[in-house]
């Protein structure tokens, strides 16, 4: 899948942005995260930009583990055909 997206993604649609090194973890754990100052400029928007979409996706990783676990559990938003019996 991967070289698929390679190959049909050309370099000039990405508009010269480096990818991020490494996951999400990392980057906040080694301070890549918030390298740049929160500044009125375009730099500090990039870093806004990227402190608000990693904490946007560890939000959902977080809360999305117990909803899935509960809907299961207790058949919550469960059609009647797709119910577990336990």
């Amino acid at each position: 899948f991967l070289e698929a997206v390679e190959i049909l993604i050309e370099e000039d649609w990405l508009g010269k942005i480096d990818p991020l090194p490494g996951n999400m973890y990392f980057i906040v754990t080694f301070g890549d995260l918030t390298k740049e100052k929160f500044a009125c400029n375009l730099s500090g928007l990039k870093a806004v930009a990227r402190f608000l979409g990693c904490t946007l996706i560890a939000a959902i990783q977080i809360v999305s583990g117990p909803i899935v676990f509960t809907s299961t559990v207790f058949n919550w938003g469960m059609q009647a055909g797709d119910r577990f019996e336990w």
